[in-house]
């Protein structure tokens, strides 16, 4: 259960203690009770949705000492758990624990120095009404509907992810043709998954993506052993719920990595502490500068220049002003967008390829040439 929740009344997240210290402060005490206020204010700080109430600390009877912390819950008029199914404090047997919930960050317990030094960056920008903790909520409800209006299911192969990526890195001896060397299964480090791969590779080349980066740049990383790990984790994890097409973010996504780069240039820890190929892979910083595009209509001039003032003032007061939990909307883009480009040219080909056969065939196979044993 979340410990805060966002007031749409005070526009930033607080736990049960703060919004009732403010509310009895407020006029809003004459005219409604705080139960009522409660239900009608709050929303869950991962998912939005409305409608909870506050469940009270929990005393032990015998040692009056608190065993429980007061919390806030989201149930409908029948009981039921009223969060979305992917939202990180749903409890109910179809949860979906999703690849696609990867870009959330939680500013408020984090143990990393990174996410720590990025939170007193958001908290000078709350601080110096740079922006809110609304404009981070608002930015979430924006990819929510993104996410909600999804209207895609994936329909592939993870061995087609393998194929994709051995059509574009291979070694050299398989580089030009498949080539069997009977000599290298004896060397270290050989891997037979990967000489079936590449062997299919020749076999079924339509998956060659470096034939499409002009359309999407980052369908090269499919070099990237950790975002073929990551688009196989998708396909396995994400494939039966609907999902919408990342592609469409190509640009937003430019524009988060560009700034990302450029505060972490300027930002002598960061710069010290992320290296070049890390940067786009902290979800804190990519949330960070999602955040300060998304103010400035995606002006990157304009989201740099709030950045410039937040570096002139350098001091928070209110360290606390950044404990909410924000969003990196682009977490594992190059996954996904590969995903969807791989079952485009599957669909298009209309290929029914049976690949876990044709994958267990090939191995064996080598497996009898190369004298392995299974």
């Amino acid at each position: 259960m979340p410990i805060t929740a966002y007031s749409n009344t005070y526009k930033r997240e607080l736990d049960a203690t703060q919004l009732e210290s403010l509310f009895n402060e407020s006029p809003h005490s004459l005219d409604v009770s705080f139960q009522n206020f409660v239900k009608n204010d709050i929303e869950c700080p991962s998912c939005n949705v409305t409608g909870g109430y506050i469940v009270s600390e929990g005393i032990c009877t015998r040692t009056g000492r608190t065993v429980s912390q007061a919390h806030f819950a989201f149930r409908n008029a029948q009981g039921v758990d009223a969060h979305l199914p992917f939202c990180d404090f749903y409890d109910g047997e179809d949860k979906q624990k999703l690849v696609s919930n990867e870009g959330r960050v939680d500013f408020r317990r984090s143990q990393s120095a990174i996410t720590r030094q990025i939170g007193v960056i958001v908290s000078i920008g709350i601080e110096n009404n740079i922006f809110s903790q609304g404009d981070m909520r608002d930015m979430r409800q924006w990819f929510l509907d993104l996410r909600k209006s999804g209207q895609e299911l994936f329909d592939i192969s993870p061995h087609i992810v393998n194929l994709a990526r051995s059509s574009y890195v291979r070694s050299k001896r398989n580089f030009e043709k498949f080539v069997p060397d009977v000599s290298e299964a004896s060397k270290e480090g050989f891997d037979i998954d990967r000489e079936v791969y590449e062997s299919l590779s020749h076999q079924y080349p339509h998956y060659k993506l470096i034939e499409y980066y002009k359309e999407n740049p980052f369908y090269l990383e499919i070099a990237q052993k950790a975002v073929v790990k990551k688009a196989i984790k998708i396909i396995i994890n994400d494939s039966n719920f609907l999902s919408f097409d990342r592609s469409v973010l190509l640009d937003k996504y430019q524009l988060t990595r560009k700034l990302s780069d450029k505060i972490v240039q300027n930002d002598g820890f960061l710069s010290q502490n992320l290296s070049p190929s890390a940067i786009f892979k902290s979800n804190p910083l990519m949330a960070l500068s999602a955040l300060l595009l998304f103010v400035s209509n995606w002006d990157i001039d304009e989201a740099w220049g709030k950045v410039e003032i937040i570096y002139k003032i350098r001091t928070v007061k209110d360290h606390d002003a950044g404990n909410f939990i924000g969003l990196n909307p682009f977490a594992n883009y190059s996954a996904w967008v590969i995903i969807k480009k791989l079952m485009v040219i599957k669909d298009t080909l209309e290929d029914n390829l049976d690949y876990d056969y044709l994958f267990n065939e090939e191995k064996s196979r080598l497996m009898k040439l190369y004298g392995l044993k299974g």
